[in-house]
């Protein structure tokens, strides 16, 4: 059981990590590179009083979007890509971990697909969720929609 205070902080990291991605939406922009975005974002979380990382911060674009921990590199930022964020600040000792996924200009239709097919696997996992449910279970629901799906 956490405390009150436990709380607080874990509230805290994950409030900085969302005003920073906030704050740096304007910084995610053709021509930038993967480096680039995940500096202002470290940037922008240590201005608003996180401790640190909660782990090395991943940025992936393009073809690398998919990967699951690309280190951020020196590829610029495209019309039409993805980009992928995973990242978190560390408050009072507790770390927040949130991902963030963005299109650069507009999304396509295959897209716009792959957002509702991923979408509709979260609100089911979140619907499925329960006391004592395993992991794996709970990937499970979400894994089969996105399979389901192709």
């Amino acid at each position: 059981m956490k405390t009150e205070a436990e709380v607080a902080h874990m509230q805290r990291a994950s409030d900085i990590a969302e005003a920073a991605f906030q704050a740096i939406l304007p910084e995610i922009k053709i021509g930038n590179s993967e480096l680039t975005i995940a500096l202002e974002l470290e940037i922008a979380m240590r201005r608003l009083g996180a401790e640190g990382m909660s782990f090395p911060i991943i940025a992936a674009s393009g073809p690398r979007s998919s990967l699951p921990h690309g280190a951020p590199s020196e590829r610029l930022l495209q019309e039409g890509d993805f980009l992928t964020l995973d990242f978190g600040a560390i408050s009072g000792g507790y770390c927040s971990d949130m991902t963030r996924t963005v299109v650069l200009g507009q999304p396509s239709e295959k897209q716009q697909e792959i957002y509702r097919i991923v979408l509709e696997a979260q609100l089911q996992a979140q619907a499925a969720v329960h006391p004592g449910m395993k992991g794996s279970e709970l990937d499970k629901v979400a894994r089969d929609i996105i399979t389901d799906a192709g």
